[in-house]
């Protein structure tokens, strides 16, 4: 299938810019994005193209545009909120290009109309933080080795943990989070990817989705939504998806299996290494002994600077030794 349309017509050069650098970094595994500074060449364009999505310069606007077929129409406008004649809908220009976008997917999750294709057809590299033993800094190493791989290419860290308290690390109240995710995933719906899209949030150059406040959603999520959700991942387009799970999702082997690499932080204690005794044993029983040769046991040293994971942790001792030690290649 051919990749779907976003383009955007303002007058206003510099704008154009801003918006395709912002765009093409971030959003280009959702849509083929095309830029116009003259409506002629925005009609000889849609006359000729299906066009998806359409950002429009309010002063722009002019009847023919309606001779175009284009999906999804947002006029550019000093203000935001108001419907426009015929349905089209308003965005306040001013606003951060992050957030126009975010209000553009939003309106193509909840739309009826049919998707086309997607740009980006291969999955990222999935990479899982996983270990039975506790309070080993595993969140803090996963969101550590995301922020790292965030720097080399799109980068999606997910926590599944019951209990991830992100609302308060990172002082925000999120309008929606995973348990939204999932349940919208239940539809099979051919547009999660851009629901997906519009709930991402960034934090020191990582992009993640709020975690789920009700434990109960984890746990009635089973393997066919959680490996959904890494596919749908792959379709926008990131390079890297890091996973953080807790230790009771339903669905956990076809996780590690879907894995590229599995990296376990350990103690030596030995109340620790009869759980990985245990599990080692589980594995080997169930022959899924391939989960173990892809597991990279990680046993920390003291790292004195550790900062908290809304914090910038590429730059510390963690820092260092993920680069050193783990992401050598």
């Amino acid at each position: 299938m051919e990749a779907e349309i976003l383009a955007i017509a303002d007058a206003d050069r510099d704008y154009l810019e801003k918006f395709v650098n912002y765009f093409s970094g971030k959003y280009n595994g959702l849509f083929e994005c095309h830029a116009f500074s003259e409506i002629k060449k925005l009609l000889e364009f849609g006359l000729e193209n299906r066009i998806s999505v359409l950002l429009l310069d309010e002063a722009l606007y002019e009847e023919s545009i309606r001779r175009m077929d284009a999906g999804n129409v947002f006029l550019l406008s000093d203000g935001s909120g108001e419907e426009a004649e015929g349905g089209i809908c308003r965005i306040d220009r001013y606003r951060p290009v992050d957030g126009i976008i975010r209000e553009v997917l939003k309106t193509k999750a909840e739309s009826t109309e049919e998707t086309g294709g997607s740009l980006t057809v291969a999955q990222g590299r999935v990479f899982t933080v996983f270990s039975p033993v506790s309070r080993v800094l595993k969140t803090t190493f996963a969101v550590a080795m995301g922020q790292i791989l965030s720097d080399r290419g799109r980068t999606l860290y997910l926590n599944l943990e019951p209990y991830a308290g992100f609302h308060q690390i990172f002082m925000q109240k999120y309008d929606a989070d995973l348990s939204d995710l999932l349940f919208y995933l239940k539809g099979n719906n051919s547009r999660f990817r851009y629901k997906l899209q519009s709930m991402v949030l960034t934090s020191q150059g990582l992009d993640y989705v709020p975690p789920a406040m009700s434990p109960e959603d984890l746990l009635a999520a089973g393997e066919e939504e959680w490996l959904s959700l890494l596919e749908a991942a792959g379709q926008t387009g990131y390079d890297y998806i890091i996973l953080d799970p807790g230790l009771s999702l339903h669905g956990m082997t076809a996780i590690l299996k879907k894995s590229e690499r599995i990296y376990m932080p350990v103690r030596q204690d030995s109340q620790s290494k009869a759980k990985l005794a245990q599990l080692d044993a589980l594995f080997r029983i169930s022959g899924n002994t391939e989960i173990m040769e892809k597991t990279e046991r990680l046993q920390f040293p003291y790292f004195e600077d550790i900062v908290s994971v809304a914090g910038n942790l590429r730059s510390g001792s963690l820092g260092s030794f993920i680069r050193e030690r783990v992401l050598r290649s």
